[in-house]
């Protein structure tokens, strides 16, 4: 960490010239931001990847992402899903083809949702997280998410959930409620 920051400081003060390519300095403050972020230095991580988003703003779904992290691990969901609709954009328009980030992307979204007591986008994230990759956690939540008006639904997610991790209890848990709705 120190060295990397020691880099970005000399360019900060001119000790040191700045990287031919505007991309290499956000890469440099992405790089610090994530060195900070994996030590819980979430403030100072912030502020590199916002550092890092503003440099290179074509190609920023990575940091848009991990800034996404930093306000869901901090409780700021309505910002949270900010980055992440701008990760999502990002993603498209960069035609990436990496579902499971795009899952991540999806899944965090509407994680956050809930949160928010927006039940109506978060399932609309979760549909679209499981049509980018098929996963227990996306099917549980929809399931849990379906209990209390259409119990047929929530059995239906929470049985599938319970094929892909048959050893979650709260998968057993929630679907027992469902079944003792009906």
């Amino acid at each position: 960490i120190t060295d990397a920051c020691h880099s970005l400081f000399q360019i900060r003060s001119w000790e040191q010239e700045l990287p031919a390519q505007i991309g290499e300095l956000a890469t440099k403050y992405a790089t610090v931001g994530q060195l900070l972020h994996a030590y819980s230095f979430l403030d100072q991580a912030a502020i590199c990847y916002r550092n890092a988003i503003l440099l290179d703003p074509d190609d920023n779904l990575s940091w848009n992402y991990l800034l996404s992290q930093i306000y869901l691990t901090t409780n700021e969901k309505a910002t949270a899903i900010k980055h992440l609709k701008e990760s999502e954009r990002v993603y498209l328009l960069l035609e990436k083809k990496t579902p499971d980030l795009l899952h991540a992307i999806y899944y965090y979204m509407g994680d956050a949702y809930l949160s928010l007591n927006q039940p109506e986008k978060a399932k609309q994230a979760f549909e679209k997280a499981l049509r980018s990759r098929n996963s227990a956690i996306v099917h549980w939540s929809l399931g849990k998410l379906a209990l209390p008006t259409d119990p047929d639904a929530s059995i239906e997610h929470l049985q599938n959930a319970l094929k892909l991790n048959p050893n979650a209890r709260n998968i057993h848990y929630s679907l027992m409620m469902a079944y003792s709705k009906i």
